[in-house]
């Protein structure tokens, strides 16, 4: 009898830690399904189907692909950095969202969307468009607002995808390389420059030194000058000095 009764217990007791490990099983479960997010399309297109990518609004821009490489109209004979224009690109052929979708909300311009600030258009090669409204900044999210023309919805996006279209055309300017040879004759224009310099300050200082001797050599000549007019000039006082004794000499010898 006891051992029947130990037999129930333990079956009880392994009954119960099932029943509260499926619980648990069964909670964590539900908690996963209610914290994934569900991922919203809102474009999806071939990246390498553009044909050309318009921005307009606070800043407008200008590209079109020809013979597989991209070009900004507004500079057209400047080359272009192709791997930036295939980067928007990229970044808004398959756009997705996890934010909450606003169905056809009925007031636009509490999102911006009213009066867009701006607007991306993408032209497909069979002439069909994806045209992208962006509005308001949400602070607390940090995303925005952005709609597709063609859909009612106003979604939210992140802030990359807005601000990676603030560029001007010129930002897509490839900068021209410098070549070894170029950098050499940079190099000796400038050794040629120093020597130059070097050449004008060393015939500046022996002219200085020049000046300076010419200088010395005038000041003794004048104080050479000066001391013969001296010495002259004590040499006649002296003369007429005697000249006046030998007078009144005479003078009293005629006297007597």
């Amino acid at each position: 009898m006891m051992k029947k009764q130990k037999i129930q217990l333990i079956v009880l007791v392994i009954l119960g830690l099932v029943c509260v490990g499926g619980y648990f099983l069964i909670r964590s479960l539900n908690f996963e399904e209610e914290t994934e997010e569900t991922e919203t399309v809102i474009t999806d297109f071939a990246a390498e189907d553009v044909t050309a990518l318009a921005v307009s609004g606070d800043v407008t821009l200008d590209f079109t692909k020809e013979d597989g490489s991209w070009k900004e109209n507004s500079i057209p004979e400047e080359p272009i950095v192709q791997g930036e224009v295939d980067t928007l690109v990229d970044r808004i052929a398959h756009l997705t969202t996890t934010e909450t979708v606003l169905e056809a909300p009925s007031d636009l311009a509490q999102y911006g969307l009213a009066e867009p600030f701006r607007t991306v258009t993408a032209t497909l090669s069979d002439q069909t468009k994806t045209v992208i409204h962006m509005g308001n900044e949400s602070t607390l999210l940090g995303k925005y607002y952005i709609q597709v023309e063609g859909d009612d919805r106003v979604y939210l996006v992140s802030a990359y995808i807005v601000s990676g279209f603030e560029k001007a055309p010129e930002d897509f300017v490839e900068e021209e390389e410098t070549t070894e040879e170029e950098t050499a004759a940079e190099t000796e224009t400038a050794d040629t420059a120093e020597t130059a310099g070097e050449a004008d300050a060393a015939d500046g200082t022996e002219t200085a030194a020049d000046e300076e001797e010419s200088a010395a050599e005038t000041e003794s000549a004048a104080d050479e000058a000066e001391s013969a007019a001296e010495t002259e000039s004590a040499a006649e006082t002296e003369t007429a000095a005697e000249t006046e004794s030998a007078a009144e000499a005479d003078a009293e010898t005629g006297a007597d």
